[in-house]
């Protein structure tokens, strides 16, 4: 009972804050019921339940900044980034300096776009299995010090995200260089990637 009042609050209160500041979704209950079924099923899966608790937090904070946009917190750096980019990386083509993003726009390789795809969807879970693989080989310490340098990168990367919001390329790209706050999402070139496979993968997650 020490150990699961905790749990069973906790969670409720991420379910309760969640559905009051940004909408309840189905991933939000997932991650409660698989929280819920480590934790309950055996004292060998609750402490798994535990540790993993880095990673369900890094869950929690990056969907959380929904809360508070970070253009409430400072302005948006558009131009600045876009021109930045440009005089650093700028490719020529024809007789105009494009950034990359706008360069392969027009000259892509289908090869590129796929491992590109894979290699964005790769970001979280492979650390997740990576994980996972350390703490089931007996790597407890080694795991313990994995998970909680990858929250704190993470959210170090949060942080940067409201210090300094940046537009992406493809904004200035569609919409030039003044802000649009209710701008929709947008794939840009990983539809690529979606043609590629005949599913729509990043269209789910940014359309």
């Amino acid at each position: 009972m020490r150990e699961s009042v905790p749990a069973v609050v906790g969670t409720m209160l991420f379910l309760i804050l969640t559905a009051l500041c940004i909408g309840l979704r189905p991933e939000h209950l997932l991650m409660a019921v698989v929280f819920w079924a480590l934790f309950f099923a055996g004292k060998a899966s609750r402490k798994l339940a535990v540790a993993l608790l880095p990673f369900f937090i890094f869950g929690i904070s990056y969907d959380w900044m929904r809360v508070y946009p970070n253009y409430m917190v400072s302005p948006i750096d558009i131009k600045g980034l876009y021109e930045a980019e440009k005089s650093l990386f700028g490719l020529s083509f024809g007789d105009v300096t494009l950034i990359p993003c706008e360069y392969f726009a027009l000259n892509h390789c289908s090869t590129a776009d796929f491992l590109a795809g894979i290699f964005y969807l790769c970001w979280v879970p492979v650390p997740i299995a990576f994980g996972l693989w350390l703490y089931l080989k007996g790597y407890r310490s080694v795991y313990l010090r994995f998970a909680l340098v990858f929250l704190l990168v993470n959210l170090i990367g949060f942080a940067g995200y409201y210090i300094h919001p940046a537009a992406p390329p493809w904004y200035a790209m569609n919409y030039g260089f003044d802000p649009v706050l209710d701008t929709p999402g947008n794939v840009a070139g990983l539809r690529r990637f979606d043609e590629l496979l005949g599913w729509a993968v990043f269209d789910s997650i940014y359309g």
